[in-house]
């Protein structure tokens, strides 16, 4: 390819195994909604984001090549992590909240942005459980082990635990990509008595909206949960349909599962700690 021009910026990609950088970049973002222009160059892709419209972009397997005032850090670092990911075949990672009790099994929050899983998962924090997470939930499924995946928490102002609200009030607000304001909280720091360790996988709890009172109902799991499950794009993006399900269902048969209706932070803390204090393996047994 042509050397590039000045008010552009080429990122290279370095790793063990080739990848379709267009498909994925496609698959991985589909917020985006980005559109292929096609070729420009043999080994190149040409792509813009419908959503919001931006600048176009050129990809090829192991490059980006984007125009300085395209807002290029954050697709990079995005990509490059996602990159990393699907280099784990045998960790499943879903946008998910974990948790683990003290020095026992934990728990997979599940369900989509502004349910709760952050507020819940720094309430058990604050009570010095395992805090694996609040963004990426990662399930090793050689071992059934749920991994840490550990970064800054997003904190919207709200209801909380009273703990949590006093641990994070030092940290500052700030305002995000999607026009909130919230903290970006260390919970290293916030909460030093909270371990990050790998935990025995004991339930999966799907976050199923909000009540005055929480409210724990066990579930059987079938197929049509495979629906609320949140893999990234990322995990099994490769793989085909039926092996994708038929992983899914595995996990779904390795755990308890159950539906939370999200109540108080303190009382759903409650409601979560007596869970899991109770879950001894995939089902009860």
């Amino acid at each position: 390819m042509s050397a590039p021009e000045a008010d552009t910026v080429v990122v290279t990609f370095v790793d063990p195994s080739p990848l379709p950088q267009s498909a994925f970049l496609q698959a991985v973002f589909p917020e985006r909604s980005f559109r292929d222009l096609g070729a420009p160059e043999p080994g190149w892709r040409r792509l813009a984001p419908s959503t919001p419209p931006g600048d176009a972009i050129m990809v090829s397997d192991s490059a980006l090549l984007a125009p300085l005032s395209s807002g290029w850090r954050s697709l990079a670092g995005s990509l490059a992590v996602n990159r990393v990911l699907r280099l784990q075949p045998r960790v499943l990672f879903f946008h998910a909240a974990t948790v683990s009790l003290r020095g026992g099994r934990g728990a997979l929050l599940l369900g989509g942005k502004g349910c709760g899983k952050t507020t819940l998962a720094l309430a058990m924090a604050a009570r010095g459980h395992g805090f694996l997470g609040d963004e990426i939930g990662a399930v090793d499924s050689d071992r059934w082990l749920l991994l840490p995946v550990r970064r800054a928490a997003s904190v919207r102002d709200g209801p909380a635990a009273a703990a949590v609200a006093s641990a994070t009030a030092a940290f500052p607000a700030e305002p995000f990509p999607d026009g909130t304001v919230r903290r970006r909280v260390i919970a290293g720091q916030a909460f030093p008595n909270a371990p990050g360790r790998p935990a025995p996988l004991g339930a999966l709890v799907f976050l199923s909206g909000f009540g005055a009172r929480a409210a724990l109902r066990p579930l059987t799991p079938g197929p049509a949960d495979l629906r609320r499950l949140t893999p990234l794009p990322s995990t099994l993006w490769d793989d085909s349909p039926p092996r994708r399900a038929f992983r899914l269902l595995e996990l779904l048969g390795k755990a308890r599962c159950f539906d939370l209706t999200v109540g108080p932070a303190d009382q759903t803390a409650d409601i979560l700690e007596r869970l899991l204090e109770t879950t001894h393996g995939a089902h009860g047994t």
